[in-house]
């Protein structure tokens, strides 16, 4: 039995009593903003990221582009190499007769109904200790992360082994440039003014999206990654305009992960893809990375392709 099934029989489980209600640490006066489509473009130059329009959307990338609205679908007529210098691209189409190949998502479907109820009964507990045990803050300024963000993301990198600016001084000027515009929604977690984690997330075109989650190590024990999701979930649930929140793609080298994000309610979907890489990179992926090589050129198509996201 998957991981996936697991956390869904867990919610859905007949017979089981409707779970206690979950706190969350701020109100209606705290609604996010939903950003335009060229707010979320300017938010992307500012992390760092170059952006390009083609064919009248925008795309970022370097060696390997996609929209940079992800899981918008697109008419195949308009997926093609964005750049001269592109090792390869790929994005969602509208039709799934036209896929070369599909591509996992984790989707929070259908977001204003999103609830307790949406989470695996193993993981409600630690949602509640974690909302009960830490304390929460909006970041409207950048001056924790400042102070202590640089820390806690490199602790993480060591362990985890995500990306990171090269140093705490590139950090330092990418979250300043970040905020001199219109800020994204970022919640930190604290326990006596020490920054345990943080997670980054945006609204726009009718979706939520993740965008990065930093949870230091000395943080493990606190709970802080289910609660920092859970509330970033219920804010957008309970934001006009937004139907459903992506947490990124799927990562089957890192089934714990994935499991985490669908015992907090994700489902994996497969959605229909136009995608190419040039030869020698797909070569080189193959043999020295498979699994992103497996993540950028997606899987095979097969029949009763679900459509795409709306």
């Amino acid at each position: 039995m998957t991981d996936e099934r697991v956390a869904s029989e867990e919610v859905n489980a007949p017979g089981s009593h409707p779970p206690r209600p979950i706190d969350t640490p701020f109100g209606a006066l705290d609604a996010p903003k939903v950003w335009s489509v060229e707010e979320c473009v300017r938010f992307r130059e500012r992390r760092g990221g170059r952006v390009r329009d083609f064919r009248g959307r925008p795309w970022t990338g370097r060696r390997f582009w996609t929209p940079l609205l992800a899981w918008d679908p697109l008419p195949a007529s308009d997926i093609s190499w964005p750049s001269r210098t592109a090792l390869g691209y790929q994005a969602v189409v509208d039709d799934p007769s036209s896929a070369t190949a599909t591509t996992d998502f984790l989707i929070v479907p259908s977001l204003s109904e999103y609830g307790p109820a949406r989470i695996a009964k193993s993981r409600r507990g630690e949602v509640h200790e974690g909302v009960r045990e830490n304390d929460f803050a909006i970041l409207h300024e950048p001056g924790l992360l400042l102070a202590q963000g640089w820390g806690a993301l490199s602790a993480a990198a060591k362990k985890t082994g995500q990306l990171a600016p090269r140093d705490e001084e590139a950090y330092r000027a990418e979250w300043t440039t970040v905020y001199s515009g219109s800020p994204p929604l970022v919640i930190a977690a604290t326990q006596r003014g020490r920054l345990l984690g943080y997670v980054v997330s945006y609204g726009v075109s009718g979706h939520a999206a993740i965008e990065e989650v930093v949870i230091a190590p000395w943080a493990r024990q606190h709970a802080v990654g289910a609660a920092l999701y859970w509330i970033h979930l219920r804010m957008w649930a309970s934001t006009p305009g937004i139907g459903y929140a992506s947490l990124g793609r799927r990562f089957p080298e890192r089934e714990s992960l994935d499991y985490f994000k669908t015992s907090m309610g994700a489902e994996v979907t497969s959605l229909p893809v136009v995608g190419a890489m040039r030869a020698p990179a797909r070569a080189f992926l193959r043999v020295r990375r498979p699994h992103a090589h497996s993540r950028l050129v997606g899987a095979p198509v097969v029949a009763s392709l679900p459509a795409a996201v709306q």
